[in-house]
């Protein structure tokens, strides 16, 4: 029991290690005639907590990359976002295949929703949004 958990820890710890803020959009933006907010993310995700003049931000950059404690609260959290992901794609995967049912308009909206698992209101939103 003991071994599958350090396996889970050192496997979500990679995950974590993986992780690049700079992927994010959010971050491209804050890049842009930033060099202050560059430098200190390419500290963060550098694990160079030590040499940042931010204080208490080195404080929980040190907590969430070297503490059990906040390895796993990182993990939840990268967990919970995973999720939110995957159930967002189902979703638009979920309307593409509702649109092209609408599409080929041959089946009524309550049979698209079922087929699609989409609320009939939903398909009725998307059927609004289609050309005429």
């Amino acid at each position: 029991m003991k071994k599958d958990l350090d396996e889970k820890r050192r496997d979500l710890l990679q995950r974590i290690r993986r992780f690049r803020l700079m992927d994010d959009e959010f971050m491209t933006k804050c890049f842009e005639d930033n060099i202050e907010c560059t430098e200190l993310v390419l500290r963060i995700v550098m694990d160079r907590a030590d040499d940042m003049n931010y204080g208490k931000l080195s404080e929980r950059v040190r907590y969430f990359k070297t503490t059990e404690e906040g390895v796993k609260a990182m993990s939840k959290a990268m967990e919970e976002l995973a999720k939110k992901w995957a159930e967002e794609e189902i979703r638009e995967r979920n309307e593409e295949v509702a649109l092209e049912l609408i599409h080929l308009g041959r089946m009524e909206y309550e049979e698209i929703a079922k087929i699609s698992k989409l609320s009939v209101e939903t398909v009725e939103k998307l059927a609004k949004l289609q050309p005429v």
